[in-house]
């Protein structure tokens, strides 16, 4: 990331006829352990333009993954009623991973629709300013993977700071740790 991190910053500074760094702060890398740590870390990136004061809903939130998987979306339901055809799977944007069943190891393992509906629910608890109706009934995907709702919007609000240089469950941190021959790994308190 570092070599990536610099041609980019080499490359934008001879543009702009400038100096320093591209990015404000350095890459951080995470491993992400388990379910609770790749939806929080995915939810936490998709939030940022919320969290920012940039966007006030996640269809309109520019540069995220999220954005661009609603617009295929609807753009495959428009498609669909067009041709009279009942709506099926929609297609994914190809320039990101696919949301999958478990099956896929090439894919993301869980629905996109149940996506959308966890990253809106986290949206309105992390943004304490919003004032949507908030649903209290966890989106079925928390349900579904035994993810404790509090645990969740923790894991989103926090993610940054709540992880050291590993991300997931206590119980997996510690695990991951002694295979790793260490005796522990930062987690939440």
């Amino acid at each position: 990331m570092k070599c990536l991190n610099e041609h980019i910053a080499r490359q934008a500074n001879k543009e702009d006829r400038c100096t320093g760094r591209f990015w404000e702060g350095r890459f951080k890398s995470q491993a992400l352990l388990d379910d609770i740590a790749l939806l929080s870390c995915m939810a936490y990136v998709d939030l940022n333009p919320i969290r920012a004061g940039i966007s006030s809903n996640i269809s309109q939130s520019n540069f995220t993954s999220i954005q661009k998987r609603i617009a295929q979306y609807k753009s495959h339901q428009k498609q669909q009623t067009k041709h009279n055809h009942d709506i099926t799977v929609a297609a994914q944007p190809n320039t990101l991973l696919p949301f999958a069943g478990a099956d896929n190891s090439k894919a993301i393992p869980f629905n996109y629709l149940d996506y959308f509906e966890l990253v809106d629910w986290s949206g309105h608890h992390v943004d304490p300013n919003k004032s949507s109706y908030i649903n209290l009934e966890a989106p079925t995907i928390l349900t579904t993977l035994g993810i404790n709702e509090d645990d969740f919007i923790i894991a989103v609000k926090y993610f940054r700071r709540q992880y050291g240089s590993f991300a997931g469950s206590t119980e997996h941190l510690r695990t991951f740790a002694h295979s790793h021959g260490k005796s522990w790994c930062k987690h939440p308190s």
